[in-house]
């Protein structure tokens, strides 16, 4: 469970403090609930805590539709530069992403639809191309394989997804993942499905 103070400090600065969700690089390099502090605004985000005994640094600066990021962790070892870029057109969104770590690069590559609708009966898409040495990342958001991939020197491979909304505050979706380790080329398929409902503790005025 999740639990955080947060706070504006001026009208470009605001800080969370507790234990909170952080997702770096769209979540292609982390994505866990950490301990520590968030200082956060329109255009950067810094993070300072600690996961499972890992110690981690995460700074990501945006402009418009570019970001650029610095993600330092401890345990394991890994300093990962990140470089993204998001095309839209009207409701559609063509992403790259470049990713540095200490001896490789990797990239991810990205193609939705309708992805920010999520009034009821709207339905969304979207595409992804993955090839992320174990240097890249070290805990990857996606429900595929990829972290069972990392001692073998990462993944490359693509996924599908789509989402339907059926009525306010809930959302059903499919996604399929065919992934392959850079090690050998072994292959991995998951198919996921989930049907989640949001809500609120507070009133929107």
């Amino acid at each position: 469970k999740n639990y955080y103070f947060e706070s504006k400090i001026t009208k470009n600065i605001g800080v969370d403090i507790g234990k909170f969700n952080s997702k770096p690089a769209e979540g292609n390099v982390f994505d866990g609930a950490i301990k520590g502090v968030s200082l956060f605004g329109d255009n950067y985000r810094i993070e300072r805590g600690s996961y499972q005994g890992m110690k981690l640094t995460n700074i990501t600066l945006q402009k418009d539709n570019l970001s650029v990021g610095r993600y330092d962790f401890t345990n394991p070892n890994k300093t990962i530069y990140m470089v993204n870029g998001h095309l839209p057109y009207e409701k559609w969104d063509l992403g790259a992403m470049w990713l540095r770590g200490k001896n490789k690069n990797g990239y991810v590559l990205s193609l939705s639809n309708n992805i920010n609708d999520w009034s009821k009966h709207s339905s969304a898409f979207w595409a992804k191309y993955y090839y992320q040495p174990s240097d890249t990342y070290v805990k990857h958001e996606m429900n595929g394989l990829a972290d069972f991939m990392l001692p073998n020197d990462g993944f490359k491979g693509w996924s599908v997804g789509w989402r339907y909304i059926p009525k306010k505050d809930w959302a059903f979706g499919l996604v399929y993942y065919r992934l392959n380790n850079l090690l050998d080329n072994r292959s991995s398929n998951t198919i996921y499905a989930y049907l989640t409902y949001s809500f609120k503790n507070y009133n929107e005025d």
